[in-house]
């Protein structure tokens, strides 16, 4: 997970494992992680050399964090959002 916390210029970075939590909704669990760091991303395959990943959703979504410091969570990118930015992609061309 990557975000852009409100008090500083760089990014935090928290490798970690994601899971769903519930239905719509993934979760990670990363002590430390502060807040502002919500629409970051939620990559996997991330290389730190090239900034590069596949995401797999956003920072944000259930209880806008949850009922700990520690957990956040992400609208599930399902089928939906798949066809969302295969429409986005195919307009830019």
């Amino acid at each position: 997970m990557i975000g852009y916390p409100n008090d500083t210029q760089q990014p935090v970075i928290c490798p970690t494992l994601g899971f769903q939590a519930m239905p719509n909704q993934s979760q990670f669990n990363c002590h430390g992680f502060p807040d502002g760091t919500s629409g970051g991303p939620w990559l996997v395959d991330y290389d730190p050399h090239t900034g590069s990943g596949t995401v797999i959703g956003d920072i944000g979504g259930y209880e806008t964090g949850g009922d700990y410091e520690y957990t956040s969570y992400s609208p599930y990118y399902g089928s939906s959002v798949l066809k969302l930015y295969v429409q986005a992609e195919l307009n830019q061309l």
